[in-house]
């Protein structure tokens, strides 16, 4: 079974142990709609990059070709690099049986699924964490983001930073434009 793994954040940058193919992450992968929506606990409060169907933009992903050959393995794999508990935020099609665990929307997907099609895929897997942003009980917008990120200090702006630096420059999105523009990265 041949199957993708597909990243648009700190997975391509970080990969650790992740077991894929010689090819490494390569460009193409589905065109999804992405934002630095999630305040991160297990990156001292960064905004990470989520699939965002409300907030975010259609940007290009990118992906990897698994070493592994059994989904089940594949998914343990990326959810040990996650370090999630359970599987249930590893997002996954299989299109030889046709099952599937989307927690973010049925378009999200059907897009995969056309682009395992496409793409001679028999599976794919993806972090499927959702958006989760609250500060001061606004929810995410732009300027709420950037309001937020003003208020850290320290390790936690370190890493904030970091993990928009290092994001693929095509995952160029609302955010990481104003980031750029207010020179956030550079304070």
């Amino acid at each position: 079974m041949r199957i993708a793994i597909i990243g648009w954040g700190s997975l391509i940058w970080d990969t650790r142990d992740l077991p894929i193919t010689k090819e490494g992450w390569q460009e193409e992968g589905p065109v999804l709609p992405i934002e630095f929506s999630r305040i991160s606990r297990k990156r001292k409060g960064a905004l990470t990059l989520v699939i965002d169907p409300k907030n975010g933009e259609n940007k290009q992903t990118q992906f990897a070709v698994s070493s592994r050959t059994e989904v089940d393995e594949a998914i343990d794999d990326l959810r040990e690099r996650e370090g999630c508990i359970t599987e249930r935020p590893i997002g996954f099609v299989r299109l030889v049986d046709g099952k599937c665990r989307c927690n973010t929307s049925e378009k999200v997907r059907e897009i995969v699924r056309e682009w395992a099609k496409q793409h001679g895929f028999d599976a794919v897997i993806w972090t499927d964490l959702p958006p989760k942003f609250k500060h001061d009980g606004k929810g995410f917008s732009v300027e709420n983001a950037m309001e937020y990120l003003h208020t850290l200090k320290g390790e936690r702006k370190e890493e904030a930073q970091k993990y928009i630096r290092e994001a693929p420059k095509k995952v160029n999105t609302r955010l990481r434009r104003r980031v750029e523009e207010e020179e956030w990265l550079e304070q």
